[in-house]
This record gives C-alpha cells, sequence and structure tokens, in this order.
C-alpha cells in the first residue's frame, strides 16, 4: 500500500506551485480556498494532477472534478491523493 508519507510531498509539489507559497509554508490544516485562496474552478481542475499522481501506482484510480472540488483543506487533498493510490482503499 502507498502511504500518506509517501503522497504528502507530491501533493504539497502541487498545492505550493498552484498557490505560489513555498511548499515550507504549507500544512495539512491549511484551507485551499481561505489560506491558499484557491477559486473553485482551480481546486476541481486539480483532479488533473491528482490523477497523475495517483495513477502512477499499480492499481491507481483517477480523481474526478466532483471529488476534487469537494476537498476543503490542504490534508483532505493528501488523503483523497492517497486513498485513489490505494485503489480507492484505505490505508
Amino acid at each position: 500500500m502507498v502511504t500518506r508519507k509517501e503522497i504528502q510531498p507530491k501533493v504539497y509539489a502541487v498545492l505550493a506551485a498552484v498557490s505560489q507559497r513555498p511548499v515550507s509554508s504549507l500544512s495539512d490544516s491549511q484551507t485551499l480556498r481561505k489560506d491558499l485562496l484557491l477559486g473553485e474552478a482551480l481546486i476541481a481542475s486539480l483532479s488533473v494532477p491528482w490523477t497523475k499522481i495517483a495513477s502512477s501506482y499499480p492499481g491507481g484510480l483517477s480523481v474526478s472534478w466532483k471529488e476534487s472540488k469537494a476537498t476543503t483543506t490542504v490534508g483532505n487533498c493528501v488523503d483523497l491523493v492517497t486513498i485513489k493510490a490505494n485503489g480507492g482503499k484505505k490505508p
């Protein structure tokens, strides 16, 4: 199984790029909308990099726009990608 620790730096790298913040300034508790100032459309479109990360593992599944849009915090994103990388199963 893919661990959350393995997925976290990859998700943080994507969020740092789209929010134009250093990776070191991110934490799981930060909100996507208020803390990182990401809009609804951008959060939904993060399904593309989340799918790329998750599908790079054997049995990894794609992330839908709806699933991505439902995330509210950095930690939610890490959890979502971890579950999808594990074929939909919680580690």
